[in-house]
């Protein structure tokens, strides 16, 4: 589950190097990707599955 953080937490760096602040509050926004919940309510409603599901979708914007 850590490892799945902190993908989560570097991608977000990658993506957003120049924006703390949308760093900071990405989690709590809601995002069309998921249904417009907000990563945060997909990781908690879904256990390792939700982050799973975030930590791929922002590989996915990444690129990867």
């Amino acid at each position: 589950m850590m490892v799945g953080l902190l993908a989560i937490h570097k991608a977000l760096r990658l993506l957003y190097p120049y924006n703390e602040e949308l760093r900071k509050s990405w989690v709590r926004r809601r995002n069309q990707a998921f249904d417009n919940r907000t990563p945060l309510e997909v990781m908690t409603e879904r256990g390792l599955i939700g982050l799973a599901t975030v930590s791929r979708y922002l590989d996915f914007q990444r690129g990867h």
